[in-house]
Formats: structure tokens, C-alpha cells, sequence
């Protein structure tokens, strides 16, 4: 809870680094931000009443900027709304420690994420990520060599195979599926072991051409451990960056369509 005197004293800068991108439009049609944190590869998305408060933020004072709003805008608020925001962004680590009690502040936050061995626990059990590749410089050089699979032509080629895949094989289905007892054996598992090992990089491979198709950078590929079960794994999360919902849709089934 923020001190009465806090109304009126200077608020703390924003972090240089932070960027700021237009969103999509939430489900009632008002606008989105999506605030980008580069260095923890974090990202908030905020509506336009945060946006207001945020574009006048060298008011300096909540007092200040709660007034410049109300004059501005259908909106009203006190200024101990706009104190709700502040703290929210101190939460996330979002703005600069201005005097030696906001240092102590966030480091008395970190000890306490840290000094809560249970929950740390419980968090890694639950999803451990393991990065092993850095693919940016790869896709660039071999996007112009995948660039034509996004076309529609090529998508029709695709489907137009598979359907004639599956009529052959309905011509032959009793020996296809006869076919299945081979894999109940060593070299058989050897086999569906690399198709499917070959077919999941291709899925993450898929989401990651995807984003960077778009702009996104795709920072880092690995493994991601589910309860202890590995499963490989793309962070595409500046996908968040993107507008456009077909955009987005298009980089989250890309690696299914793969």
C-alpha cells in the first residue's frame, strides 16, 4: 500500500530498454500494448487505460498524470489508481531504483523468490527448460530455400499428395496394415523412434520459420522437461509483438502444418 505522501512525490524513471508494441484488439474491441522486457524475454500486455497513464509518464507525479488524464480523456481516475500501476511495475521489475529504499525493496522481493525453496522446487519439477541452440543466424541463411512453403500453391501440392497417399494405400490396405508388425521389434522401434524424433524438428522447426518469417526473433531452441518427461521445445514468445491474429495463428500451427 503506497504512502499518502507518495501522491505527490517524483515517480521512479522506466527502464531504458523497454519497448513498447501495438497489440491486437482485446474481445470488446478497445486496443492492447504489448510492453516488452529484453532482457528477462519477458512481455506484459497492457490495456489503454495503462497506456494513458504510461505516455504521460514524465509528468513525474501521479497527482500530475491522473489530472492530465481526466482532461484528456472520457476517463477519470484518482491518483491512487495510477499508484496501483506504479506498484504493479515495481512487482515486475520494470522501473529503475531511484534511492537506497527502493534498492532494498526489490532486493527484499528477490531474497523472497529465492528463499522460497518449495516453490522453486515445485516450478522446475513442473517445467525445466534447457536451451541448446541459438538458430537466428540459420534461419536467415535458409528461409529463401523455405520461403515457397508458405505459398498456397504449395500447401495444394501437399494436400493433393496426401490424398492421393491415401487412396493408393486404400487399394492395399490389408498388406498397409499388415506392414504395423514390424515395428514390434528392435530395428521396427529404431525406425518409429527416428520418424518421430525427425518429425518433431521438424514441428519446432515449423513454428520457428513461422516467427521469423514475421520479424520475431527466435532466441533459443532445447529441451523443455514436462514432469520430468523431455519434449522439445521454440521460444517464439516476441510472437506477442505481432498485431495481426492471423499472424499468430498462422506461427502456432505452422508446426502441425510442418
Amino acid at each position: 500500500m503506497s504512502r499518502p505522501g507518495a501522491l505527490l512525490e517524483p515517480l521512479p524513471s522506466l527502464r531504458e530498454e523497454l519497448t513498447l508494441h501495438v497489440g491486437p484488439q482485446a474481445a470488446d474491441g478497445s486496443p492492447t500494448w504489448t510492453l516488452h522486457d529484453p532482457v528477462n524475454n519477458r512481455f506484459f500486455q497492457i490495456g489503454w487505460q495503462e497506456f494513458e497513464v504510461l505516455s504521460r509518464w514524465s509528468l513525474a507525479t501521479p497527482t500530475r498524470i491522473a489530472a492530465a488524464i481526466g482532461a484528456a480523456t472520457t476517463w477519470h481516475p484518482a491518483p491512487a489508481e495510477v499508484m496501483r500501476l506504479v506498484e504493479r511495475l515495481w512487482q515486475s521489475h520494470l522501473l529503475v531504483p531511484r534511492s537506497s529504499l527502493d534498492r532494498a525493496r526489490l532486493l527484499g522481493t528477490q531474497r523472497a523468490l529465492q528463499g522460497n525453496r518449495l516453490g522453486w522446487l515445485l516450478h522446475h519439477y513442473l517445467s525445466l527448460r534447457i536451451p541448446l541452440w541459438h538458430p537466428e543466424p540459420f534461419l536467415r541463411r535458409t528461409m529463401p530455400v523455405v520461403q515457397g512453403m508458405f505459398s498456397g500453391w504449395f500447401f495444394t501440392l501437399v494436400t493433393l499428395a496426401a490424398g492421393l497417399g491415401m487412396l493408393l494405400i486404400s487399394r492395399q490396405w490389408e498388406r498397409f496394415t499388415g506392414s504395423f508388425l514390424h515395428f514390434f521389434n528392435l530395428t521396427g522401434m529404431f525406425y518409429y523412434a527416428g520418424a518421430l524424433t525427425l518429425s518433431k524438428v521438424l514441428h519446432e522447426l515449423g513454428h520457428a520459420y513461422a516467427a521469423h518469417r514475421y520479424g520475431c526473433r527466435v532466441s533459443t531452441m532445447g529441451v523443455i522437461f514436462l514432469v520430468l518427461w523431455p519434449r522439445l521445445y521454440t521460444d517464439t514468445s516476441e510472437v506477442w509483438k505481432l498485431s495481426a491474429r492471423r499472424q499468430r495463428l498462422v506461427v502456432g500451427a505452422a508446426g502441425m502444418l510442418a
